[in-house]
């Protein structure tokens, strides 16, 4: 898999920033597996722990992981 562009790490860091927002205003169920190159984080309201897995893996995640629902307070993930 080819290096990231800046401009792919600034669109990648400005839809962590909106999921994280999201997540301080109610929970979301989420899915963090881990990648070759690093992690694939998927969340939703609505949609289950088990779709966001199914999701990550889809982009690119490999088979370890976590599954759950997610709450942010304050700087920290939950």
């Amino acid at each position: 898999m080819a290096r990231k562009s800046t401009a792919e790490l600034k669109a990648e860091g400005a839809d962590l920033g909106i999921l994280i927002a999201n997540a301080r205003k109610r929970p979301l169920n989420f899915a963090l597996l881990i990648a070759k190159e690093g992690v694939v984080l998927e969340a939703h309201l609505t949609k289950g722990a088990d779709v966001m897995r199914r999701q990550a893996k889809a982009n690119g995640g490999g088979p370890r992981g976590i599954q759950g629902l997610m709450n942010v307070v304050g700087k920290r993930i939950e």
